[in-house]
């Protein structure tokens, strides 16, 4: 069979600094390092040399309609599945591993921290996390930030945590 010579590779070289690059969308992150401007997130006082920073920040830390998964064996939450599955195969698909069974629910943990971590997030009511906004605290800062996202969409409203109802909107 006839071999195939290797595709000469495209590349794009900044015209600042000669540093070459195999995608223009990589060479066009690079030009922000030269850039004198920045990018700001208008809903926390973060800045970020390119833009693409600033939409993967936007995406990581202030998407409100977030779903998170969570780990049936410790807890642990994921904010994508397949995070969560690849952990589950590295830490939980031992055959040979000791469990630690929850004595309040019966859920087997990994280990004893992840048993406390998992009585003291299920079982008990410890919310350490409060909001700068509102008097709401909340067990996670996972769930303050989603929390005070709403604070910086909605500007002045109160937000308060109400057991039988839920997340309520008051002026």
């Amino acid at each position: 069979p006839k071999q195939r010579e290797p595709r000469e590779q495209k590349s794009y070289v900044c015209e600042i600094c000669g540093k070459s690059y195999p995608q223009y969308c990589k060479l066009k992150d690079h030009l922000g390092i030269h850039s004198t401007s920045f990018f700001n997130c208008d809903q926390c006082d973060k800045t970020f040399k390119t833009q693409s920073g600033l939409k993967f920040h936007i995406r990581r830390q202030h998407t409100i309609a977030r779903k998170l998964y969570f780990c049936d064996f410790c807890a642990k939450e994921f904010k994508c599945k397949p995070n969560l599955n690849s952990h589950i195969s590295r830490i939980h698909n031992n055959t040979n591993r000791v469990l630690f069974p929850c004595t309040i629910c019966g859920k087997a943990l990994s280990s004893k921290q992840h048993l406390r971590e998992h009585i003291e997030f299920c079982h008990m009511d410890i919310r350490n996390h409060q909001c700068e906004y509102c008097e709401s605290t909340f067990k996670t800062n996972c769930h303050l930030k989603r929390h005070m996202a709403l604070h910086i969409k909605y500007g002045d409203h109160k937000f308060s945590r109400n057991r039988t109802r839920g997340l309520t909107l008051s002026k």
